[in-house]
């Protein structure tokens, strides 16, 4: 008879000192197969394209008894390691309810105790920190053909970057499906898009894989960059050759600027949580930034949700809604030199429920700018402008993709490295509870001959809640260090 949920004795004991030692049980061993054991099982047997359906029979007990002798690629997960992690910063005092040891890493060498009163952590600077200029440049670099090249196996998977409006087939997905079937059963939407080239370097395809990828559920604060590259397209429609970074935004009721901010500060405190008169507001101040810029729209142009619709083909998906506090200006005019450039407009009341495949697309329009046709690009947008947005993404204080490449042993030998990401987190709203994180990730693998290119972009969603929303900001640091070692290794079907 098959081991089981409900199961118990010296059997279940044994597989989770097993699946503990896999990495996948960070639980008592405590010889009752419950949630905690069922969910470990599943993950493990989805690691291994097994049917994940929590039952210990041979094919899974062979599979365990492989992957203990390090027979079976994929065979072990970093979520106990990182569970351990996050429970000594618990244990040392160093997080509370809202801050865990990932999700609010941050990217400089400073404490958290800058928000909360929380004693120092002591977490060192992002290795990556000092790359953040160099990103717009990192982004323009494309494969020759001969020296670097990228382009993954199998070949047939990519496909044409989608037209605008055009929602791209999801090889693994299937739109709905059961794609990215290596992801814990925690995470309930997913979407990964890898860019790869023809053969001359020169043309830009896609692989496109999602779980439930076109579902319009709330990401939280993952969103907030959609606002800020709209203000770019429109800004740039009305003079390609101002630069963002020489924008500032006032307030367009009194036609005065004694306390306007320039347009790229605000951007970097919107995603760094930054606040640099108030440190304990600093989410107060990045959420109210987020509203300000979604007033951003001029007469006669789209406001941010249509002009999301418009690029992604998601035409159910509601992005006017607000983020709990209220707008840093009521109304806010963007402006440079040569005049007005973006006027107030206001969005409504509304809610905000966009898809992985939404946050997805439009990322990736971001970083890819340079390398996607005419009919594919963000509409008016100019690089000079796009640059502001990526620098500004490169200060999120999630650092996920830092700790996965730490763990991969890539963080000190990949070259021209890009990390753009925005964490979403929220258990405000009952039923819409999770832990949201949406990345752009791109740099030269120099250990193959010849070198690659890897560029990917992944939007990940884990319902969550209080109580289990250190579980899961483990979890989440655990899954995207797997999906980065199967890009890496070539292993997505």
């Amino acid at each position: 008879m098959a081991i089981q949920k409900g199961s118990s004795g010296p059997d279940v004991r044994q597989l989770q000192e097993q699946l503990s030692r896999l990495g996948f049980y960070a639980g008592k061993l405590d010889a009752d197969f419950g949630g905690q054991t069922d969910l470990a099982v599943k993950d493990f047997q989805r690691r291994l394209g097994l049917m994940p359906d929590g039952k210990i029979g041979p094919k899974t007990n062979q599979a365990i008894s492989s992957a203990l002798g390090g027979n079976v690629p994929g065979g072990t997960s970093f979520f106990k390691k990182f569970k351990q992690i996050q429970d000594d910063i618990f244990a040392g005092h160093t997080a509370d309810g809202e801050h865990f040891a990932f999700l609010d890493r941050g990217i400089d060498a400073t404490s958290l105790g800058d928000l909360k009163a929380l004693p120092k952590r002591q977490t060192p600077e992002s290795p990556f920190k000092k790359e953040i200029p160099h990103y717009p440049d990192a982004l323009t670099i494309k494969p020759d053909g001969n020296s670097l090249v990228c382009l993954a196996e199998p070949a047939s998977t990519f496909q044409p970057y989608p037209s605008l409006g055009h929602i791209p087939f999801f090889t693994t997905d299937n739109i709905q499906g059961k794609g990215l079937d290596f992801l814990s059963d925690d995470i309930e939407q997913a979407c990964l898009c890898i860019a790869g080239y023809d053969l001359d370097g020169q043309t830009l395809k896609a692989s496109w894989h999602g779980r439930d990828a076109l579902s319009n559920v709330q990401f939280w604060s993952a969103t907030k960059y959609l606002q800020a590259i709209h203000v770019v397209c429109q800004a740039n429609k009305r003079n390609p050759t101002i630069r963002i970074s020489d924008c500032r935004i006032r307030d367009q009721s009194t036609n005065q600027s004694p306390n306007d901010e320039k347009f790229d500060d605000l951007v970097v405190d919107m995603v760094s949580y930054r606040n640099q008169a108030n440190p304990a507001n600093g989410v107060e101040r990045s959420n109210r930034i987020a509203l300000m810029l979604k007033h951003l729209c001029n007469p006669g142009e789209p406001d941010v949700q249509q002009w999301t619709s418009h690029l992604t083909g998601n035409n159910s998906l509601q992005f006017l809604g607000g983020y709990g506090f209220n707008s840093l200006i009521d109304t806010p005019e963007l402006y440079a030199n040569v005049g007005p450039l973006v006027k107030t407009r206001d969005p409504g009341s509304s809610v905000n429920r966009v898809s992985a495949y939404d946050l997805v697309r439009v990322i990736t329009m971001l970083g890819w700018h340079n390398s996607l046709p005419s009919t594919a690009r963000l509409p008016d947008a100019q690089w000079h402008s796009l640059s502001s947005v990526i620098k500004g993404l490169g200060t999120d204080t999630a650092r996920y993709v830092d700790v996965a490449l730490h763990e991969l042993g890539l963080e000190q030998q990949i070259l021209s490295p890009v990390i753009l990401s925005k964490l979403g987190f929220g258990t405000l709203d009952q039923g819409t509870d999770a832990l949201t994180y949406v990345a752009l990730v791109q740099f030269i693998d120099p250990r193959p001959s010849p070198r690659h290119l890897r560029s990917l972009a992944f939007a990940l969603r884990i319902p969550t809640s209080a109580a289990l929303a250190p579980t899961h900001d483990a979890k989440m640091a655990s899954e995207v260090t797997e999906l980065l070692r199967r890009v890496v290794a070539n292993e997505l079907p």
